[in-house]
């Protein structure tokens, strides 16, 4: 499941540092990893659990994100933009 799929069900995320996903989930939707770092993964899985109303509160704001910013219409848009450019 992409981060993205998680936010938009109302899910914590956690994303390694490897490609785009650390410009989209920050420490109010998730948390990052250092790509290949056991000792970076855990200690972020420690920082997404410490409450369970965190937890949840985290995900409803990554579901409240993707609405705004990500919906299927946005995308669309985004990507006929994209297309229209890109043959111009």
């Amino acid at each position: 499941m992409t981060p993205l799929e998680a936010m938009a069900c109302g899910r914590a995320v956690l994303v390694s540092g490897a490609g785009v996903w650390p410009l989209v989930v920050d420490a109010e939707v998730g948390a990052e990893f250092e790509t290949g770092s056991a000792l970076s993964l855990a200690a972020s899985l420690r920082q997404l659990s410490p409450s369970p109303v965190q937890f949840w509160q985290m995900g409803q704001r990554g579901r409240h994100r993707v609405i705004e910013f990500h919906s299927l219409q946005r995308e669309a848009d985004r990507t006929n933009t994209l297309y229209g450019w890109m043959m111009a």
